[in-house]
């Protein structure tokens, strides 16, 4: 889903790609990256905590660790922002917060951090 969520507004409602820099980046890095769902992101919060849900779990600083290794950035424990809308003005957020999963309503016009991810295969 964030993958269409990604390009499809920009390719068929003629949406300005400047007004979205998260998704402009996705964009212009090549067509498997995008920004992921809600779902997605909490996939992600599941995989890097293994399953714990605690940012203090041993697996997150080795995700890290695996990410920052191979040029990338680490997680961080705040809210990401995922590419779900729930109205005109409001995003879906996830908490990669200890103990929480939890999916938010915050307005569109605030500043989150957000999680480009690439669409690979696996063989």
């Amino acid at each position: 889903k964030g993958a269409w969520n990604t390009y499809d507004p920009f390719t068929y409602y003629d949406m300005d790609i400047n007004n979205y820099p998260a998704f402009k980046w996705c964009m212009d890095h090549g067509d498997d990256w995008f920004m992921p769902s809600s779902t997605e992101l909490r996939w992600m919060w599941e995989t890097i905590s293994n399953g714990s849900y605690n940012f203090n779990d041993p697996k997150v600083a080795e995700f890290n660790k695996l990410l920052t290794d191979n040029g990338g950035e680490p997680f961080v424990e705040t809210y990401y922002a995922s590419s779900n809308e729930t109205s005109e003005d409001l995003i879906e957020v996830v908490a990669f917060m200890t103990n929480s999963v939890v999916c938010l309503d915050p307005v569109k016009d605030k500043k989150y951090t957000v999680r480009a991810a690439y669409r690979f295969k696996v063989e």
